[in-house]
């Protein structure tokens, strides 16, 4: 994994990107992105999601997604037939796809002041085992102004005075084939996700495992549809669907008229 990584950041680098850049374009977290780039997948949560966020981050810089994912899950069979780490070919040859020119325009995001607020919290803790009560500490940033939190779709605004912001929500295409496509909602409570349909399409829904839905909607029909961990919908003609999860829009559900699974899991820390 770490040739791979090692191979993500020179990519990334030569472009001149920032992993800021690439996670306004893919809308996968930073800590997952450094994480594919230092070769640390045991931070990704299951080896489906680290394959989904190494194939978007490769396609992302024109490399060969599908090669890379490939190479990746070869490298896990083996590490778990023999029961033990192995060391990566030394030379990695990916195919290079064709750019559609479009370019990337990313936009920094800025980062929480993490390292003030673990300071007030120690601080605090010091304070009370003396046997004082502290006030809760006032943390603000070097500018003193709160951070604001970015989401997917757009940039939410900044939360009264006393509020903590909101995670950012990011819903990320993990997998996709003819049969089914999977996605990942980090930083939501839940799962919400909005159907529209502009022409007649049968549906089916199930929300955490439990049948909610069955039926067709007709033309200009819509409808949303919530889970806390997994909600699998099934279309039959999934070029008729539009399709918003936790606000952020993902277009149309596919290409194809015939029957199309679409799984949302929600991620849990």
């Amino acid at each position: 994994m770490k040739e791979i990584g090692a191979l993500l950041r020179k990519t990334r680098e030569e472009m001149g990107l920032r992993l800021e850049d690439i996670q306004e374009q893919t809308k996968i977290r930073m800590k997952y992105l450094r994480a594919l780039e230092d070769g640390e997948d045991e931070k990704i949560p299951g080896e489906v999601y680290a394959r989904g966020f190494l194939r978007t981050y490769a396609n992302c810089l024109g490399l060969n997604g599908e090669e890379l994912a490939g190479r990746y899950r070869e490298t896990k069979e083996t590490q778990c037939q023999e029961g033990v780490p192995t060391e990566e070919t030394p030379e990695i040859k990916i195919l290079v796809r064709q750019r559609d020119g479009g370019g990337l325009r990313g936009r920094a995001l800025v980062i929480a002041a993490v390292l003030l607020l673990l300071i007030g919290a120690v601080v605090g803790g010091g304070i009370h085992l003396l046997g004082n009560t502290p006030a809760t500490p006032a943390v603000q940033d070097p500018a003193g102004e709160q951070n604001p939190t970015v989401n997917n779709a757009h940039e939410t605004e900044q939360p009264p005075p006393g509020e903590e912001s909101p995670l950012p929500v990011n819903v990320v295409e993990t997998s996709r084939d003819v049969m089914q496509a999977e996605y990942l909602v980090s930083g939501a409570e839940d799962i919400t996700v909005q159907v529209h349909c502009d022409w007649r399409c049968w549906l089916q829904v199930r929300a955490d495992g439990e049948l909610i839905y069955e039926g067709s909607f007709g033309e200009d029909e819509q409808q949303n549809f919530a889970a806390q961990e997994r909600l699998w919908i099934r279309l039959g003609n999934p070029s008729a669907i539009t399709l918003t999860a936790n606000g952020v829009e993902l277009g149309r559900a596919g290409a194809a008229d015939q029957p199309l699974n679409v799984v949302f899991e929600r991620e849990t820390e």
